[in-house]
């Protein structure tokens, strides 16, 4: 697999990616999202300087499988990533989870990545424990829900 920057091209695929049920049920905010607020979420994103989106795909044949984007502030950034739900279990997430941590430290000032997990998706957990992330303190409140933080730093060692 391999990464390339998303476009405004992508808005079709990231809102029918971003409304797949397991998808909305693993987000912070689990309600669908609509075309017209995922069209000016997208046009507000991309005029930020912090915003890394990448679209994963298949090597060979540039098939879309899902995305992986950072929020990012001072030297920190927040990963958010999602598989097509028909390609769940087949360990691409961890791979892009990895893929894109280690793009975002080459190419930015980041030395830190975080994830905001709810405790009950352990298969996310698991995915970024495979990428090399490691749990952060004690459980903390996102958006009215429990948490665990995955942190990944740059000087860690696979990363």
């Amino acid at each position: 697999m391999k990464l390339r920057p998303a476009n405004f091209e992508d808005c079709r695929l990231l809102w029918e990616w971003a409304n797949e049920p397991a998808v909305r049920a693993a987000s912070f905010s689990t309600e669908l999202i609509s075309w017209e607020e995922h069209v000016n979420w997208l046009r507000r994103k991309v005029s930020e300087p912090g915003y890394h989106h990448y679209i994963i795909v298949v090597r060979g044949n540039d098939s879309p499988i899902g995305q992986v984007r950072f929020d990012c502030r001072g030297n920190e950034a927040e990963i958010h990533v999602s598989v097509a739900s028909n390609l769940h279990n087949h360990g691409y997430g961890s791979q892009a989870i990895l893929l894109a941590s280690k793009y975002l430290f080459k190419e930015t000032v980041i030395t830190r990545i975080y994830a905001n997990i709810k405790p009950d998706n352990g298969n996310s957990v698991q995915a970024f424990i495979k990428a090399g992330f490691k749990p952060d303190g004690p459980v903390k409140e996102v958006k009215g829900h429990k948490a665990v933080q995955m942190v990944l730093d740059k000087n860690a060692g696979d990363a």
